[in-house]
This record gives C-alpha cells, sequence and structure tokens, in this order.
C-alpha cells in the first residue's frame, strides 16, 4: 500500500511538473510573439510617416536581433515590402558591437546539444517531442541571429548590415556615403497581372571589383494599395 502510494505522489507530482513546463512554454513563446511585433510594428509606424516624403528615405535600426518566431513572419515581410513601396531603404546595425563570443558559436551548441539530446532519448516514447521542441529552439534561435533577421531587413530593402564593430562613427560614414552617392534607376514591368506573387529583381554591373545594394523585389499588386499589406493577403 505504501509503495502505491508512494507511486501515486510521485505520478502526481510529474503531472504538476509537466503542467508548470507547459505553461512556461507557452509564456515564452507568447513573449517571443509580442518582442518581434513591438519591433516590426514600430517600423511599419515609421515607415507610414515617411511614405509622404519625396525622394529615397532613410532608417537606421540599432538592435541585437529582431525575434521572428512563426507568427511574426508575415508582418516582418510586409514592413519590407511596405518599406520599398514607401522607397525607405533601411540600414541595420548589430547594438552589440563586438561580441566576444559568436552568436555562431552558441547556434552550433544549441544544434549539438539538440543532437546529443535526440541519442540520449532514442527508442524512449518522449524522444519524439523532446527532438521537436529541439528543433524549434533551434530554428527560433537562427531565425533571430543579428545576420539573419537584421541581414534580410537591410539587404532587402536596398541598404546594409554593419556587425562586429564598436566604431559607430565608421559605420555612419559608410551610411552617409551610401545616401548622398547612390543611383536611381526605374522600369516599367510588362506582367500586367496583378497577382499578388513577389517578383524578385537582380541589379547587375559590368565593372568589376563592384557590390551593389538594391532592393531584392517587389509583390506584383497595384499601386496604391493599402498598407500594411501582409504577404498572404497580396493575392
Amino acid at each position: 500500500a505504501a509503495q502505491a502510494q508512494g507511486l501515486a505522489a510521485r505520478s502526481e507530482a510529474l503531472n504538476a511538473a509537466e503542467v508548470t513546463l507547459r505553461m512556461l512554454r507557452t509564456f515564452e513563446n507568447m513573449e517571443h510573439d509580442q518582442q518581434g511585433y513591438a519591433t516590426t510594428n514600430a517600423l511599419q509606424a515609421v515607415i507610414d510617416g515617411l511614405q509622404a516624403l519625396p525622394g529615397r528615405k532613410t532608417i537606421v535600426l540599432f538592435s541585437e536581433g529582431v525575434s521572428i518566431p512563426p507568427n511574426v513572419q508575415q508582418h516582418y515581410r510586409s514592413v519590407i515590402h511596405s518599406a520599398n513601396r514607401a522607397n525607405v531603404a533601411i540600414y541595420t546595425m548589430d547594438a552589440a558591437g563586438l561580441r566576444a563570443q559568436s552568436s555562431d558559436a552558441r547556434a552550433r551548441d544549441e544544434l549539438q546539444a539538440a543532437g546529443e539530446a535526440r541519442v540520449r532519448t532514442l527508442g524512449r516514447e518522449e524522444s519524439s517531442g523532446m527532438l521537436t521542441r529541439s528543433m524549434e529552439r533551434t530554428e527560433d534561435l537562427l531565425r533571430s541571429h543579428p545576420r539573419q533577421s537584421l541581414g534580410q531587413l537591410a539587404a532587402e530593402t536596398g541598404g546594409f548590415f554593419i556587425e562586429n564593430t564598436n566604431d559607430a562613427s565608421g559605420a555612419f560614414r559608410q551610411i552617409g556615403q551610401d545616401m548622398r552617392f547612390h543611383y536611381v534607376l526605374g522600369y516599367a514591368p510588362t506582367n500586367a497581372h496583378y497577382n499578388g506573387h513577389f517578383r524578385a529583381v537582380q541589379v547587375k554591373v559590368k565593372r568589376p571589383g563592384v557590390e551593389v545594394f538594391s532592393r531584392k523585389g517587389y509583390f506584383g499588386v497595384k499601386p496604391g494599395a493599402a498598407a500594411p499589406l501582409l504577404e498572404y493577403e497580396a493575392p
């Protein structure tokens, strides 16, 4: 009887721990979503404010990385779309400066830990769930990596990403030069079918040793479409 009571108490404790763990995971996911929405909504507001001004506009974003969980990805793409339609170039800078420890190393360690955990739990019932959670955690870490989140934001709006430096003045000199010396190119697309699909654009130059920063494309929607426009709404 005592053994049965002990097993029942242990089962009850495990259930309570599982409930607490689920609560913590849910809160963490919601917290990541809110962090991502806070950044994307702020950028969207700034872009909307600059939209009416003529010419090329510039935003400089200081951040240690933007949280882009699955629920925020559509808003993140919408910010890029809105920036391109408003003629706004976004330059991003890793606010952590010169990092003592590479975030690449952190991602590598997370992947290695997930693999080791998978090996330890092979054959156990909870193995699949643990592997899925580890993969989700690693994917979220990679998406919020400064080079991924900030780099994509800059590259797809015609700016560039500055990392691994504590020299803010040098970074602003680079941005200032790019703002003052640039070419404005335009073309009329022959495809008049506005299906909302993404149309890639690539700018090439014949001069050797030159790196081109330009927008990567646009959504095929009619001018004057309501903003912000989510990617799945474009068609």
